[in-house]
C-alpha cells in the first residue's frame, strides 16, 4: 500500500457529519425490509501475483489409502506399585 497523508482534520470532520447512520433493521430478512444504497472505493491498481509456488490441486494417481491398518499387539507392562 502506498504511504498518504491523513486528511486534515476539518475535512473528516465534515465526512463525519455527512455520514447518514444506517439502521440496523435494513439488513434484515424480512419481506418489507428495503435493501440500502451503498458503494465501495475501486481501485484499477491491481497487481498479478507472482510470488509462492504452492499446488493445492489433488493428484488422482496418487494410491487410495489401505482399507485395514494392521496394528501390533499392546504389550503388557507390569507396575512395581504392587
Amino acid at each position: 500500500m502506498e504511504e498518504r497523508e491523513a486528511p486534515p482534520l476539518e475535512q473528516r470532520e465534515q465526512l463525519i457529519a455527512d455520514m447518514v447512520p444506517i439502521d440496523p433493521s435494513v439488513y434484515s430478512v424480512g419481506p418489507n425490509a428495503s435493501i440500502p444504497e451503498e458503494s465501495f472505493d475501486e481501485s484499477d491498481d491491481v497487481r498479478s501475483w507472482e510470488g509462492g509456488s504452492t499446488d493445492f490441486s489433488f493428484d488422482d494417481a496418487d494410491d487410495p489409502p489401505p482399507a485395514s491398518i494392521e496394528l501390533p499387539q499392546p504389550e503388557v507392562v507390569e507396575s512395581d506399585d504392587n
